[in-house]
């Protein structure tokens, strides 16, 4: 049997492989596609984005995650964890002005999954249209019914999201 070293060795050359080889391919569909360069994701700001949502204290969490802000824009799930980092802080401080951001952000999120139905499961929208029903006062019941239809279309039957 290879010492557990080897192994790890191997795996990262594997990894450090597929990774040059995504790089490449998104180097290549933004040349022949032309999209604009601030759609396009380092790997720097992917290590950074991944060290970020690491932190375990919300607050921070979310105040290193307003920084990164206009680098994500377009990528949704940063826009979901954003507002779960928003949700965290507000719980923890009950600070009403992370509720009013994190409910923003959850908006944010959703709109994009019902405009841009790509995924038949989605965990993600899941948990964020469960989060932000949870943050809607009584009075918005439509948004509420809206929501939870979403999270009950989107769960893939998962027993616990149902």
């Amino acid at each position: 049997m290879k010492p557990y070293s080897t192994i790890l060795t191997s795996n990262n050359f594997q990894l450090s492989g597929l990774q040059r080889e995504l790089f490449d391919t998104a180097w290549r569909l933004s040349a022949r596609y032309e999209y604009d360069d601030i759609l396009r994701l380092t790997s720097r700001q992917i290590d950074r984005y991944n060290t970020v949502l690491m932190d375990e204290d919300p607050v921070r969490r979310y105040e290193r995650m307003l920084i990164m802000k206009e680098e994500f824009e377009a990528y949704p799930p940063f826009w979901y964890y954003l507002g779960n980092a928003a949700n965290l802080s507000f719980s923890s401080t009950n600070d009403q002005s992370y509720k009013k951001c994190a409910i923003n952000y959850y908006k944010k999120y959703m709109d994009f999954v019902k405009e841009n139905d790509l995924f038949r499961e989605d965990h993600i929208a899941v948990s964020c249209a469960l989060e932000y029903y949870d943050l809607l006062p009584d009075d918005e019941k439509l948004k509420q019914k809206e929501l939870l239809l979403t999270a009950e279309k989107k769960s893939g039957r998962s027993m616990d999201a149902l």
